[in-house]
């Protein structure tokens, strides 16, 4: 068997990162996955979701990815979320100090479209 030549190298790898990259939208679909950013201030932030709502309230599972103060100082012990503030199209974070707060949002469970 013979070695690749670069061309056939970069026509695997063009081919290879197209299926990863078709293969991470249908997770994101699945399970709506939402990637949000947001300068908190401190007291309730109102936190709306864009593009596609959740089914309920009780639906999706809010993860916060990571939360720095001024100083770049983890704060995520102090920002908290009610579940009385969930609803479909978003919800309240409530934060002590002012902090720049990443967060994941995503289904408890995938909507599976078998017609895709």
């Amino acid at each position: 068997m013979t070695a690749l030549t670069d061309e056939q190298k970069a026509l695997v790898y063009a081919f290879m990162k197209e299926d990863d990259d078709k293969t991470w939208a249908i997770v994101k679909d699945m399970f709506n996955i939402k990637f949000i950013e947001l300068d908190a201030v401190t007291g309730d932030n109102n936190v709306a979701f864009s593009g596609d709502v959740y089914d309920a309230d009780d639906e999706y599972v809010i993860n916060i990815f990571e939360a720095l103060d001024a100083d770049d100082i983890e704060v995520k012990g102090e920002l908290t979320i009610s579940d009385a503030t969930k609803t479909v199209n978003g919800f309240v974070l409530n934060a002590v100090n002012a902090c720049s707060v990443k967060i994941i949002t995503y289904r408890k469970t995938p909507k599976i479209n078998f017609w895709t």
